[in-house]
């Protein structure tokens, strides 16, 4: 016992953490092991999850329990926080906040068929179904961002153009800003192309036309979140990047995790069946799904890192901001093949961006 404490003391930091467990839940650890960012503890009263919180997001939390709250009266269990004694959904250590969730005996799933990849879509649509009515108190409002997409594209357009005069400018360009460089154009036109499209198919107004189907996305969806137990239950863990938003960007999120995970035209088009059969998706949703494939998240999300969080150290970042940068380019064959999917398929017909249309790679 006084190793297994010793070991949860260099895990956490927190030198006193039975003592806060005992003092907010009555619980007392028995067993401890670190696992995928979480510890993983076995108690006097069962097994549970003691996640740290992110700085800033302790109001996160009281949303995802007015969420689970709301879910579970549609049969959805998502891991909601447990209460403190003072019924509070986390508690403060001496150096971070931490929520107390319960623990789901099940392992991720293998993805390794098409019939797995199915059951998942068939659960995810299942969630956003199940979600269509909700609405945030008006504490938790700020996690609203349906009929938003139009000034966050444009902020990130505006960001973009700063990180690119941020590298153009510096008296003594590293590396990382020289690979940036030979992708801004590029980026920026990728950007204002994207704006133009959005704003000729109806911009946020389509967007709030289709919250009927559903108002929360999970928001990083990825095997690791997506667990199944014994009875081949599946849930979606991890809900600490929660926001409420239209369906279809988790939907996008997932098929863009599923082709760069395999490559697979054929499990994008199995994801977008097993979707549907729960529930269908409008036409508009369809070209949705293209504008988001469009946005450059992965290489907005690592130049924030680098020249607005100054996370990420210029003099390490130049691997990451090329290997974002080709994925980027590598979408827009994605792009070509969903249109070509869609229309196949579905009888759809998704309007492109012409020079995409045009690209032979």
């Amino acid at each position: 016992m006084p190793e297994m404490m010793e070991n949860v003391i260099k895990w956490t930091g927190e030198s006193r953490l039975n003592e806060f467990l005992q003092y907010h839940y009555d619980l007392r650890i028995i067993r401890a092991k670190p696992l995928a960012g979480v510890l993983n503890i076995e108690t006097d009263q069962g097994a549970f999850v003691l996640k740290r919180i992110r700085p800033g997001q302790k109001d996160r939390w009281q949303f995802i329990l007015e969420l689970g709250d709301y879910l579970e009266q549609k049969d959805v269990m998502i891991p909601k926080p447990i209460l403190t004694k003072n019924k509070k959904p986390f508690f403060n250590g001496f150096h971070h906040r931490y929520v107390l969730l319960p623990w789901i005996d099940a392992q991720p799933v293998r993805l390794h068929h098409l019939d797995e990849w199915k059951q998942v879509s068939r659960y995810l649509a299942f969630v956003h179904q199940s979600s269509q009515d909700f609405v945030p108190t008006l504490f938790h409002r700020k996690f609203q961002q349906t009929g938003r997409w139009s000034s966050q594209f444009k902020q990130a357009h505006r960001q973009i153009e700063l990180f690119q005069l941020a590298a153009k400018w510096t008296h003594q360009p590293t590396d990382a800003d020289i690979t940036w460089l030979d992708y801004a154009t590029y980026t920026q036109g990728i950007m204002e192309n994207l704006l133009e499209y959005f704003t000729k198919m109806g911009g946020d107004s389509v967007c709030k036309e289709t919250a009927q189907y559903g108002n929360i996305c999970h928001n990083n969806l990825h095997r690791g979140n997506i667990v199944s137990d014994r009875e081949q239950q599946i849930y979606l863990v991890d809900w600490a990047d929660v926001i409420c938003d239209i369906r279809v960007r988790d939907l996008t999120q997932w098929l863009l995790y599923a082709y760069g995970r395999t490559g697979s035209i054929r499990v994008l088009s199995t994801i977008l069946s097993g979707y549907q059969e729960m529930t269908p998706l409008s036409e508009s949703e369809f070209a949705l799904i293209y504008v988001q494939m469009l946005f450059p998240e992965q290489l907005f999300q690592v130049l924030k890192a680098i020249y607005g969080e100054q996370s990420l150290s210029l003099d390490q970042a130049k691997p990451y901001i090329l290997a974002a940068a080709q994925k980027e380019e590598k979408k827009l064959v994605l792009l070509k093949k969903f249109v070509k999917l869609v229309k196949k398929k579905w009888k759809i017909s998704i309007p492109e961006i012409d020079w995409i249309k045009k690209r032979k790679k």
